[in-house]
């Protein structure tokens, strides 16, 4: 079709105005165009709503500059408006709204912003390459070795981020808690105070966290542990401090979250939320005693959906723990760890343990349970939880908690979150490989992420992920996570810790390790055991442990492609709280040649167990980097420059 335009010579003066505001809209909408391009073509269903609604996210109100209390509703709340949240507040809680400046609201942001949001420090991170081995179980060779069941993977790693915590304020709030006012020496406490001592005795680590969706937070729960000594091997106590950190990872330093009570179906509408404020140490019921080591260690925190829809952070931890001796009917103290279940924002009275005392009954502790299983070892620890996302679709709830016991002769248990009885959950293997055998070498590290659960999340956000869904075998489920292995006496030190990436399978109620790695380096720059020696990564141990997934975003660009961020939790030398981005690990493991994506079978078994090719490949990367620190370390002695690698 030809068009006719006269000149402008031609044209009245009514339609060369007319023309110039055509021409400036036209304007205005390509510029829009072009600035959501990428929003509009991922998202087109949701992006008019999601773009209209309030896309602020909690970052934006965690100021330096003009600091604020932030009292925050979860997406759920029922009222929106600031008056009625600050009348439920006050009214309802029977709280005193602050003095000080503050901020309450409700949690808002569309799930596509938050998305968005989650992503950006991650995209923004600095990234090196990574590479490694994958043991697979799947491959059909009739007599398989370690290196014919092997495939190389790529991916890339950010720097760590640390998140040290001023230690002076945490002991501070030890000193003022009625919770920890039992553990004796708050003495020397204060005198390490004036002395300035406190990061002789003190240490925080095992930091790990989720992601609250509906507060758009995360929540972070790590262990701080004591020691008159100033060893940090030979603790006195230690207990769980939590805290709260904006989508783009910077702490808050005061806030409220108004969280559901999970008591919905009581008349008393004010015990259906109530207040929790953090930083805070973890109100967990500990065993008494005056000369043994006490407290939660290892603290590991997971979500579970919960009987009223809400999710919930749960923590997983050992501790020692108390029995009735049959024969004289007294408490004892066992010189042995259980494991334990606390629910962060279910409360009880008192500890209801058998050593009560009448102060700590007057006080309100997390919910906390005791996970038992038939006491076959002296030691019950290095537990690996994880959930599953068919028992939560049909039963629209997490009516289990399932356990790696061991990954050797691997062993799986399964602890009912509905059947407490006498403030225990009791525990039954449902899968084991062999005879009973100790736990191993080869040990337990983050959560296992269920990736059928993954997936489900954010299908909405990336519809690509959909195709993927469907390729899973039906009644398959997946889980990823990073195991650890701890060898002894491979290198230059006294031992060595390291993840270990794992993928696990369930079909037909039959589980199986489909993929293993050797130890990973994460290219994470190690520190040395003894803080104060910082050039002798040969003395005492070699420590990086995985702590949790924190998170693990995926994304999709204009042209389809899949990009994943997964966000991971770790300690180094049992001193650090660190986390660290990896780009690439999804996409993968999704392409692996061996998936458990695409393979109709996994129920094959050569007769090689590929644990042990990670610990063969682990015990050599083990050497090699003693090999390499101690040439290091003898030229620095020398006054020989030398680059340092990372292991």
């Amino acid at each position: 079709m030809v068009l006719a335009v006269k000149t402008p010579m031609m044209l009245s003066h009514y339609r060369r105005k007319k023309i110039a505001k055509l021409l400036l809209s036209a304007i205005l909408i390509f510029i829009l165009y072009i600035k959501f391009f990428t929003v509009i073509t991922i998202y087109p269903q949701q992006y008019w709503y999601s773009y209209f609604s309030n896309t602020a996210p909690i970052s934006s109100y965690n100021t330096v500059d003009e600091p604020q209390k932030l009292i925050l509703f979860p997406r759920y709340f029922p009222s929106q408006f600031d008056s009625e949240l600050q009348e439920y507040y006050s009214k309802v809680l029977g709280l005193a709204l602050p003095q000080t400046e503050y901020k309450i609201l409700r949690y808002e942001n569309s799930l596509l912003h938050a998305h968005e949001q989650s992503l950006k420090s991650a995209i923004e991170a600095n990234y090196t390459l990574q590479e490694t081995n994958l043991f697979n179980s799947l491959s059909q060779i009739n007599e398989p070795h370690c290196s014919s069941l092997n495939d190389t993977i790529s991916f890339e790693v950010s720097e760590p981020f640390n998140f040290d915590t001023d230690l002076y304020k945490i002991v501070n709030k030890v000193l003022n808690s009625e919770h920890l006012k039992e553990n004796r020496g708050f003495n020397n406490i204060r005198n390490q105070i004036k002395a300035k001592t406190i990061n002789k005795h003190w240490f925080r680590f095992v930091g790990n966290s989720v992601y609250l969706e509906d507060y758009g937070v995360h929540l972070m729960v790590s262990r701080v542990s004591y020691t008159p000594s100033g060893r940090k091997e030979r603790a006195f106590f230690s207990f769980s401090y939590a805290q709260i950190f904006d989508e783009a990872w910077n702490e808050i330093t005061d806030i409220e979250l108004i969280v559901p009570t999970n008591n919905l179906n009581s008349d008393d509408t004010s015990q259906a939320y109530m207040s929790i404020k953090y930083p805070s140490i973890v109100p967990i019921p500990t065993y008494k005693s005056r000369t043994l080591y006490k407290g939660p260690e290892d603290p590991r925190v997971i979500l579970v959906k919960s009987r009223n829809g809400y999710m919930e952070p749960v923590i997983i931890f050992n501790a020692y723990g108390q029995v009735l001796n049959p024969d004289t009917e007294k408490i004892e103290y066992k010189l042995k760890r259980y494991m334990f279940l606390s629910w962060l924002w279910q409360t009880q009275q008192g500890k209801l343990i058998p050593s009560e005392s009448r102060d700590s009954a007057k006080l309100v502790y997390c919910k906390t349970v005791s996970l038992k299983h038939l006491e076959k070892f002296a030691m019950e620890k290095n537990w690996t939880p994880m959930l599953s996302f068919i028992e939560r679709q049909e039963a629209g709830h997490d009516i289990n908690i399932y356990i790696v016991y061991r990954w050797s002769k691997l062993e799986i248990l399964k602890c009912s979150l509905e059947d407490i009885q006498d403030g225990n959950i009791q525990c039954n293997s449902v899968f084991q490989v062999g005879k009973t055998s100790p736990v191993g070498r080869f040990r337990g590290g983050t959560s296992m992420v269920n990736i059928n659960m993954l997936l489900d999340s954010q299908r909405k956000q990336v519809p690509q992920l959909n195709s993927i869904i469907d390729h899973i075998p039906k009644g398959r489920e997946i889980w990823f996570g990073f195991a650890r292995a701890h060898l002894e006496e491979c290198g230059c030190g006294e031992s060595m810790y390291r993840p270990n990436i794992v993928v696990l399978v369930k079909d037909q109620g039959k589980f199986k390790i489909t993929h293993v790695s050797p130890f990973v380096s994460l290219n994470i720059p190690m520190l040395p055991w003894d803080t104060t020696k910082p050039n002798t990564l040969c003395l005492g141990r070699s420590v990086v442990i995985p702590n949790g997934i924190s998170q693990w975003m995926i994304a999709q660009d204009q042209y389809g492609k899949l990009d994943d961020y997964l966000t991971l939790a770790i300690s180094r030398a049992d001193v650090t709280v660190d986390l660290i981005h990896i780009r690439g690990l999804f996409s993968q493991v999704l392409n692996l040649e061996h998936s458990v994506f695409k393979d109709s079978n996994i129920s094959r078994n050569k007769g090689i167990d590929i644990v042990e090719c990670a610990l063969d490949g682990s015990k050599e990367f083990c050497k090699a980097f003693g090999e390499e620190r101690e040439m290091i370390e003898s030229s620095m002695l020398k006054g020989v420059d030398t680059e340092i690698l990372e292991f």
